[in-house]
């Protein structure tokens, strides 16, 4: 057993639950001890609050609304779609532009042109390591409109240009924020 949970100490994960946490954490855990048996969807519905208060803390925001995580992830699943501009994703999200940027900002750091390069950059990195497509073609297959934007943006993700990308990549799988 780790020697600060032992003596109280600033152990990792030790501290992750403050008083003001606590007070909002009581009622839902004193509606499982009503009753003689707690229903599945309870439960669920329960400890889905608790993570989300320990997410809260360690990252210090709350979990991104059901809507914006629908979003991001037909963001990154899009395939012809990626190249669609930035008003089109915003649209698709049914929330004004800035609320959506608000939202991207405060959920995932980002702002929704960001992460709809991102999403095209991962898109790009599929490409480069499956096909034999030249890099151009990929780039505007993605949606990106001049090829200096892109290895500016590709550059920034990934650390390296597409061509050498393409020279050390295995094939991998996309991934989302």
């Amino acid at each position: 057993m780790n020697e600060g949970w032992e003596r109280g100490g600033d152990s990792p994960g030790h501290r992750l639950v403050n008083s003001r946490k606590l007070i909002r954490l009581r009622p839902k855990l004193e509606e499982l001890g009503e009753g003689d048996v707690t229903p599945p969807l309870q439960l669920i519905g329960a400890w889905l609050h608790v993570v989300d208060i320990f997410c809260e803390h360690i990252v210090g925001k709350s979990l991104p609304p059901e809507w914006l995580e629908t979003w991001r992830h037909e963001v990154f699943t899009a395939k012809e779609k990626l190249t669609e501009p930035i008003c089109y994703w915003q649209h698709r999200s049914g929330r004004s532009p800035e609320h959506l940027a608000r939202s991207c900002r405060r959920h995932y750091d980002l702002t929704p042109g960001e992460l709809l390069n991102r999403a095209r950059v991962e898109r790009v990195k599929l490409l480069l390591s499956t096909t034999d497509a030249k890099v151009i073609t990929i780039a505007f297959d993605c949606g990106f409109t001049n090829l200096s934007n892109f290895h500016r943006h590709f550059l920034r993700e990934t650390g390296t240009t597409p061509a050498l990308w393409r020279c050390s990549a295995t094939p991998t799988v996309p991934t989302m924020i």
